[in-house]
């Protein structure tokens, strides 16, 4: 398991390298290498330590949500009863539109980013989370815009 309090300092060739793979996380090791004037070996070994230490989870595809129909967008807060806490938290991972889970401090202990083809799958989605064992409260909010959603913003 990685620690996520233990900081990794990236030097500027790991910061291109990241940007490169965020960009294109299919970008062959030697157009890497030919960008930032290194050898793919040292492409290779920087990527491996980059894995290893856990900044670079995987490689995955970056998918327009949108062109498969999914136009609703909502973000979900809950309270939850501190006895099925976990429970719920478990229950709550196995929620396919339930794409991001968060645990925050304040009035609410999670929230939830939820994504749904339709106002009334989000309402199905919603009818869902009241069987879970656990929840006291929800609060739902209703994107009407998304103004930016990124991953690479301190690369």
């Amino acid at each position: 398991m990685v620690n996520h309090r233990e900081r990794y300092e990236l030097d500027e060739k790991d910061r291109q390298i990241l940007k490169i793979l965020v960009n294109n996380a299919r970008t062959p090791f030697s157009k890497i290498a030919r960008i930032l004037g290194l050898s793919e070996a040292s492409v290779y070994v920087r990527i491996r330590k980059l894995e290893k230490a856990g900044i670079l989870r995987g490689y995955t595809a970056n998918i327009d949500l949108s062109k498969l129909g999914y136009n609703v967008r909502a973000l979900i807060m809950l309270k939850l009863k501190p006895e099925n806490y976990r429970e719920a938290l478990d229950m709550l991972k196995k929620l396919p539109n339930a794409v991001e889970i968060y645990e925050i401090t304040g009035e609410y202990h999670v929230i939830l980013k939820v994504i749904a083809r339709s106002n009334e799958e989000l309402s199905e989605f919603i009818d869902r989370l009241g069987a879970i064992p656990g929840i006291l409260e929800t609060q739902t909010q209703y994107v009407l815009r998304v103004i930016k959603e990124e991953s690479s913003f301190i690369i």
